[in-house]
């Protein structure tokens, strides 16, 4: 019992997730780069937190279901099948 219960904590440990300060810190330091490159904020504000997942991810881009939809292939079906009824 000692053995599978030294494998689980080692295991526990190894998967847990990277907490420390310089972590959070190069992941903000990059997500505040990522958004004043491609232009979304020019000026950042003190103590406010850019990593986030509105300010990383695109959800403009959900279709009505709640998918998401990158390359807008809702309208491809329709052309599809106007072509087919041209014909």
């Amino acid at each position: 019992t000692y053995a599978v219960a030294t494998v689980l904590i080692c295991v526990a440990l190894g998967l847990a997730p990277d907490t420390s300060i310089q972590t959070w810190a190069n992941n903000e330091a990059k997500a505040r780069m990522q958004l004043k490159a491609s232009g979304k904020v020019t000026e950042f504000e003190f103590g406010k937190h850019y990593n986030t997942a509105e300010n990383m991810f695109n959800f403009e881009a959900l279709d009505q279901k709640g998918y998401y939809d990158p390359f807008d292939e809702d309208g491809d079906d329709e052309e599809e099948e106007e072509e087919e009824e041209e014909d």
